[in-house]
Formats: structure tokens, C-alpha cells, sequence
């Protein structure tokens, strides 16, 4: 059962009346996301349990993590049956439409069918859709995302536009969540320990929230690449004075191929050994200013865990060199003095541990996740 949830994909479901613009949408979302084909539901009288059971193994079969289901869920049975097998999807993409589109559309779609039969079919079906809304309007509202068909410029007899249009909505909510998580590193990684921790422990409604993580230091290096940002870093190299020391937006994209190329290209992330150390020490290099903003320029900011080790947890955790104490805590205070300026208190989980001795690093650890884990529960 562990397995089998931690292999769950993850899901944008788009719903909508329109038979017409939906399925344009659908396409374009997938295709945005390389998410394949959009997932349509084939006529069938199988049950909600054995009709999800078939796409986690269609989803297991491909080896995506992402799928997109296009008008799949059509009943409230089966959002809440998808809700209880799959948990909160990424993204629902509900297109609205005016009853008198949709009537139009219907009718031009059938134009054989008799007007008592067309009115009630319709009324079914605009019944089965508002309740399937409703299921996420109530159990994952933050995960939906409404868009009003008369809010497009596009004419009615130009859905591929129409839904062209609407994409760009989405796109907007298609961007990876990170949270960053700011730890001290020494002979021993105290962000490291942080993060596995919350890997293994975090859950959303009983369900493993999966987290990837992104190591900072490690985008940097060479060999991991795209040919061209090969390239471009092996160009940069020539006048960087260290490795993060780079051009803005090959440090943004740096990291935007990292979020691209995980399992879960839409996160959730905790990106470690952020900000980078040049933002402090080098004087050249993107400050920690800069550095968040460039973060917050490919992805969706969830918060900030600011893990604070005092004098002696230091020296148990991480090192007992005092040149490691005193790098630890000018860069400590900057980056603290700077978050505390930038952001809303809101968003910063801060975590002041003080164990030491041989079971330090444990004790810090848990103390940090067991902070981590309930700011979660406040914000999401």
C-alpha cells in the first residue's frame, strides 16, 4: 500500500459543458505539461473503484507522473471516488459557460435529437457537472480554478482561440511549489536531515505528500545538463568568481530544468542550501534579495523554513571549528535580517533548535520537520 501511494500520479482535471472548448483545453494543458494525450472516459458501466483502478494502471504502464483528464469525472460519485483514490489533484480547470452557449452548442451537436429529449439530456448533464464542481469547491477549493467563458475575447465560432486564451490563465498556475528550506551545513548537513525527514513524514489527508528535493549546490555543477545550458556554464566559468556566481538567467534556468526534470515537474520542492553562499560572501555574486526574487520568477513560493541552530547545537550538529561558527552566523544573519524585509512573516516557519550532545543532530531534525509539518497544516 506504501508503494502503491507513493506511486500515485499526480492529476489536472479540466471539466467543462463545452464539448468543444474543453477538450482544446485539455489538449493544450497536456501538452504545456508533456503530459501525452488528454484522458477522455470511453462509455462504460464499470464502477467508479474499478474505473480508477484502470488509470492508476494506465498511469503505471507509461511511467507518467502527470496525467490530464478531460470531462473524466462525470458524476459526483466519481469526484469523490477520484478524491479518495488519488487524493487533490494539482489543478481542476472549470470552464464556465453561459447556459445559452451551451444550449447552442448542444443543439447544433444534435440536431436530429427531439427538443424534449435535447432539454432534458442537457439538464442532466449540466446536473452531473455542477455537482462534480461542488465536490471541489468543498473538499480542495484551493485547488480549483474557474474560468468564465464571457471573460474571452475570442468569438464564440473560434474555440481553438478561445481555449488558446484561456490557457494562458492556467499557465499561470502551472508553475512548480517550492519551499525553501535554510539550514546550516558543516562536517554534517544539518538541511539534509531537515529535508528526509519531511520527505518521510509528510502527509495530506493520510496520503504521503511527495516531496522532491532540490539541492542548490548541486545545479551548478557541471555535467547534469541540457546541451545548451552546457554551454552556457561552461562559457560563464571563464569569468565567475564561483559557481553560482552567474548571469540571472542562466541561474533561473538552471534551476527551471531541475523543477522540469524531477518526477513531480509541478513539486511539491524543498530546495536546500538556499540562498547560496555567494549571496553573502562573494560581493558579486546574486544577493539573497535577488536570489528569491529569481526563484520566485520560475515557481510558486510556499513558504520559508528558516532552521536556527544556536552556538552549541552548532558545535554538536554540524562542526566544532569555530571559522565554521563564525561563516554560520554572518551568513545566518543576513540572510534572516533580509527574509524578515522581503517577506511576510506569514510565510517564514522558523525553528530555534538548541540540542546537543550525541543524539544532536536527530533531536534537531525532528524538532525542525515537527515545525515544518505544522506550518504546512496552517497554510495549505
Amino acid at each position: 500500500e506504501l508503494i502503491d501511494q507513493a506511486t500515485m500520479p499526480q492529476f489536472v482535471v479540466v471539466t467543462g459543458l463545452s464539448t468543444v472548448i474543453t477538450p482544446k483545453l485539455a489538449e493544450l494543458v497536456a501538452a504545456q505539461l508533456g503530459a501525452g494525450a488528454a484522458l477522455t472516459l470511453e462509455p462504460t458501466t464499470e464502477a467508479a473503484p474499478e474505473i480508477f483502478a484502470k488509470l492508476k494502471r494506465h498511469a503505471d504502464s507509461t511511467g507518467s507522473p502527470l496525467l490530464v483528464l478531460d470531462r473524466y469525472l462525470q458524476s459526483e460519485e466519481m469526484a469523490t471516488e477520484f478524491l479518495s483514490h488519488f487524493g487533490a489533484p494539482q489543478l481542476v480547470v472549470d470552464i464556465s459557460c453561459e447556459a445559452e452557449f451551451i444550449d447552442e452548442e448542444f443543439k447544433a451537436a444534435h440536431e436530429d435529437m427531439e427538443e424534449e429529449q435535447a432539454a432534458t439530456q442537457m439538464q442532466n448533464e449540466r446536473a452531473a457537472y455542477e455537482a462534480v464542481v461542488k465536490v471541489f469547491q468543498e473538499q480542495c477549493p484551493s485547488a480549483l480554478l474557474t474560468i468564465e467563458r464571457t471573460s474571452i475575447k475570442a468569438p464564440p465560432e473560434e474555440p481553438l482561440k478561445a481555449a488558446e486564451e484561456m490557457l494562458e490563465t492556467v499557465r499561470q498556475k502551472l508553475v512548480p511549489k517550492a519551499y525553501v528550506v535554510i539550514a546550516p551545513s558543516g562536517e554534517v548537513d544539518v538541511g539534509a536531515s531537515v529535508t528526509d525527514l519531511i520527505c518521510t513524514s509528510a502527509k495530506r489527508n493520510d496520503r504521503p505528500l511527495k516531496f522532491t528535493v532540490i539541492d542548490s549546490e548541486s545545479i551548478f555543477l557541471p555535467g547534469k545538463h541540457s546541451a545548451a545550458l552546457e554551454d552556457a556554464l561552461h562559457r560563464a566559468s571563464f569569468t565567475a568568481h564561483a559557481s553560482d556566481c552567474l548571469p540571472a538567467k542562466l541561474w533561473a534556468d538552471l534551476f527551471a530544468e531541475a523543477f522540469a526534470a524531477s518526477a513531480n515537474p509541478m513539486g511539491p520542492f524543498l530546495v536546500t542550501h538556499f540562498p547560496t553562499m555567494s549571496a553573502v560572501t562573494s560581493g558579486v555574486g546574486p544577493t539573497v534579495r535577488d536570489q528569491f526574487c529569481m526563484l520566485e520568477g520560475i515557481a510558486t513560493l510556499g513558504g520559508i523554513h528558516h532552521v536556527h541552530l544556536t552556538d552549541e547545537s552548532f558545535s554538536s550538529c554540524c562542526s566544532n571549528s569555530p571559522e565554521d561558527l563564525h561563516r554560520y552566523k554572518q551568513f545566518d544573519a543576513e540572510v534572516s535580517d533580509q527574509i524578515m524585509k522581503q517577506f511576510e512573516r506569514e510565510r517564514i516557519c522558523e525553528s530555534s533548535v538548541d540540542s546537543i550532545g550525541d543524539s544532536a543532530l536527530a533531536k534537531a531534525a525532528q524538532q525542525a520537520c515537527t515545525d515544518f509539518l505544522s506550518f504546512l497544516e496552517k497554510t495549505e
